[in-house]
């Protein structure tokens, strides 16, 4: 057999696989492979739509955690996956801000492919419930007068640092970014007034808020949340460049079928519209915002733009590599 005829025969194999996969389920698990560590924004939310997933898709699906590397082994181990669909990125801001603030990564951003967002939530800043400041203004006058106070991060990628590097720009103040590998291990030093204040995601502190042990001073969102409906939004406080959602999606590696991108579209679909996923959404103080492929491979060219701004301000205070 020679090699050209043994070429043709593998592809048709292949895409025959591929369209069984994208017509019908399969005994093989899918896997959500999640860059940051159990209990953060990115692995709650995706844990929510994987019971609607697995339905829709007829077939077990997974979440595999890969924090660290600022949450580039994610991306790394999509990549090194077979682009059969059965192994999908677990995508937010990183996504994009990664690749333009740090050098020699193991992934790029054009070898993957959006397939569908599903979901959009608010951060809070927040502070120790022993802080004397009540408002976003009180602390900004604290920052002006101490500058470099301490405050937690999660990596350069994540949309709560883009919200910070925001608010120090537009107030004029400087605080001195402490890192933490992700999730919610920055809790304890928070709590206990280490940190002078944090933006971290709401599904992460929202307990801790309605248990007073912080005080929220202000939610990122466009308005404010109806389980917190005395906390002002950023833009209300003065400071709405600051005013930046974490956006939850799905991508896969470049070379996957339309077909199956399609199927696993499909499902994202059905899992946001879902009466159950939304209302553990709401629960959380996210909401449902389902974008197909091309809607959503246009809303990442927006949020590439935005990002612009970020990368400037990190390059100018020498954060990047």
């Amino acid at each position: 057999m020679n090699l050209k005829r043994r070429h043709a025969i593998a592809a048709t194999l292949a895409f025959a696989a591929s369209s069984s996969y994208a017509q019908g389920g399969s005994s093989k698990a899918l896997k959500i492979v999640v860059s940051y560590a159990p209990g953060g924004l990115i692995d709650v939310m995706n844990r929510i739509i994987v019971p609607r997933l697995s339905t829709e898709l007829q077939q077990p699906v997974i979440i595999e955690n890969r924090a660290g590397a600022n949450a580039n082994l994610g991306p790394v181990a999509v990549l090194q996956a077979p682009a059969d669909g059965l192994t999908l990125l677990a995508s937010a801001s990183y996504l994009t801000i990664n690749p333009a603030v740090e050098k020699d990564l193991q992934w790029r951003p054009d070898q993957l492919v959006p397939v569908a967002r599903f979901a959009l939530s608010p951060s809070l800043l927040v502070v120790p419930s022993s802080s004397s400041a009540q408002t976003l203004r009180d602390l900004i006058t604290m920052a002006l007068a101490k500058p470099d106070l301490n405050i937690p991060e999660s990596g350069l990628g994540a949309s709560q640092t883009m919200v910070k590097e925001m608010l120090q720009h537009q107030a004029k103040v400087k605080f001195t970014a402490v890192g933490y590998k992700g999730g919610s291990a920055y809790l304890p030093d928070l709590l206990n007034g280490t940190h002078v204040m944090a933006v971290t995601p709401f599904n992460v502190v929202f307990p801790l808020v309605k248990s007073g042990q912080l005080r929220a001073l202000a939610i990122t969102s466009s308005s404010r949340s109806p389980l917190l409906p005395d906390v002002p939004t950023m833009a209300e406080s003065g400071y709405r460049d600051a005013a930046i959602d974490s956006w939850l999606g799905l991508h896969v590696r470049v070379g996957t079928p339309s077909q199956v991108i399609d199927r696993l579209s499909a499902a994202v679909r059905a899992a946001a519209s879902d009466d159950e996923v939304r209302t553990k959404l709401q629960n959380l103080g996210a909401t449902s915002a389902y974008l197909d492929t091309p809607a959503f491979t246009e809303f990442l060219k927006q949020d590439n733009a935005r990002a612009e701004l970020f990368v400037k301000l990190l390059k100018a205070n020498g954060r990047t590599q």
